[in-house]
């Protein structure tokens, strides 16, 4: 069956759609994340990340939803540039980051997160950024090596401390 991208959206409405994939991958974040704590609610883990992403799409952020057949949602990306140089790599233009990208594990290995990374390229340029961003769950060994295989590299670490 062929696989489509939804063109880019910022209306919230269409949030409803993406939320099982949420609960899904936020199961995969309480297998895998090597980092404590998590937020154990998936209906609360939910409820926050929603509420992000309709911060970030009030502004410039934009998500982008994955269709097998063009109908059923098998996966999704949230992304948001951030205009101008940057301040400690060489970016003259901006970077798009992608804040969640997701595709259902029964797809995986179908090229479905490669046309959602397609998509953030594209829109990357159309938006004037020259560079792209993504973070993964500190213990996501799978996701690493998904992004270094497309030329995705390390670029900082990112640490927390939780302040009692």
């Amino acid at each position: 069956m062929p696989l489509t991208i939804d063109d880019a959206s910022a209306d919230p409405a269409g949030l409803a759609e993406v939320e099982h994939l949420w609960l899904e991958l936020h199961a995969t974040h309480q297998q895998q994340a090597s980092f404590r704590p998590l937020v154990d609610d998936p209906a609360t883990s939910w409820q926050r990340r929603r509420a992000r992403y309709e911060a970030l799409l009030a502004g410039e952020g934009r998500y982008f939803i994955a269709r097998d057949n063009g109908e059923r949602v098998i996966g999704y990306m949230v992304v948001n540039p951030t205009p101008g140089a940057d301040d400690t790599f060489g970016f003259e233009r901006g970077v798009l980051e992608i804040h969640t990208i997701v595709v259902t594990a029964a797809e995986r290995s179908r090229g479905v997160g490669h046309l959602l990374l397609e998509a953030a390229d594209k829109h990357a340029r159309a938006v004037d950024c020259d560079a792209i961003r993504v973070e993964v769950m500190a213990g996501n060994h799978p996701a690493v090596g998904f992004y270094e295989r497309r030329a995705y590299a390390l670029g900082e670490h990112v640490l927390y401390r939780k302040l009692t």
